[in-house]
């Protein structure tokens, strides 16, 4: 146990290790030519944006879509053009009930 003391002692505070010349002198200049900004153009500034606002658009369009297919009902579409039908012909037999004879043979002559 002894010897390992010794051998401590012949070594001392001394490190073993030492820098290179001028090394911390250098050093600014080394880390600068190492960090050097990139010059980035727009589009990779905004490519970020771009694919936020496709991603939206994507969103939209297939929600669009499902709806529109989740919508399209036979039976729905069938009885809508029912509806129409009935519609036009309930406004149809209105104007037909409020004309009178003579208004139609007066509008008719009016146009020769």
């Amino acid at each position: 146990m002894e010897e390992q003391f010794e051998h401590l002692k012949k070594i001392g505070n001394r490190t073993p290790f030492k820098e290179p010349e001028n090394y911390f002198e250098q050093l600014p200049s080394i880390i600068d030519a190492k960090v050097t900004p990139k010059k980035v153009s727009f589009f990779e500034k905004t490519k970020p944006l771009l694919y936020f606002a496709a991603m939206f658009v994507g969103f939209y369009v297939v929600i669009h879509f499902a709806v529109r297919t989740l919508n399209n009902n036979p039976e729905q579409t069938t009885l809508t053009a029912q509806q129409e039908k009935t519609s036009d012909d309930v406004l149809y037999n209105y104007v037909l009930s409020e004309l009178d004879e003579n208004t139609i043979v007066d509008y008719l002559l009016a146009e020769k």
